[in-house]
């Protein structure tokens, strides 16, 4: 397998601002927050991020940092996830392990991953739709599904082949003329390379 020369790689990077704080304990009975940052911006359409923060002094640094500047922009370090809903639609999450407050952000929810491809399929477009796979060490393969618009490929991605994918989580059609945004919330791909 030629990905195995290659070292896999996930980040994942949200800046935005905290609209909604919960504490969670998961299955595991670890304490973690889940949270909804707004990351709506001309490069992204109009979309939340959801990211979780997991231990418990974490989560009491966070919180404190929430409470003394509620309003404040964050810009938050971590692993991008996806999953799949009981609809079998492609979903986007954040872990974060480290966070800042500051004065301004330009707002967005971004990944940088590397990976094998697992399956390449045409759009309309002429881009393609890829199944990505990440291994990193100690951690379950994980699967993402990422959309490259036909005027980003200078050629066709084919499986087997381990590429580095940089994007956005955003709206298929990001901020128009008249301040809209349309199309299903996604992992489009901006910058790609075969490695």
């Amino acid at each position: 397998m030629t990905g195995t020369a290659q070292k896999h790689f996930n980040s994942g990077n949200v800046f935005g601002r905290v609209l909604e704080v919960e504490k969670k304990v998961s299955e595991g009975r670890k304490d973690f927050l889940s949270l909804k940052v707004n990351v709506s911006g001309s490069r992204s359409g109009s979309v939340h991020a959801y990211c979780r923060i997991w231990g418990a002094e974490a989560c009491v640094d966070f919180l404190a940092a929430h409470r003394t500047s509620p309003g404040a922009a964050f810009y938050m370090r971590g692993f991008y996830g996806q999953y799949k809903n009981e609809r079998n639609e492609w979903l986007s999450n954040f872990t974060v392990f480290s966070f800042e407050v500051r004065e301004t952000v330009d707002p967005r929810a971004v990944f940088i991953l590397r990976g094998l491809v697992d399956i390449a399929s045409g759009t309309k477009d002429g881009g393609q739709r890829l199944l990505l796979k990440v291994k990193r060490p100690e951690n379950p393969e994980e699967v993402f599904e990422l959309w490259c618009g036909g005027e980003l490929l200078l050629d066709e991605v084919r499986p087997g082949q381990f590429i580095e994918a940089k994007g956005y989580v955003r709206q298929a059609e990001t901020e128009d003329e008249f301040g809209g945004s349309s199309g299903p919330i996604r992992a489009h791909v901006h910058q790609l390379r075969v490695l």
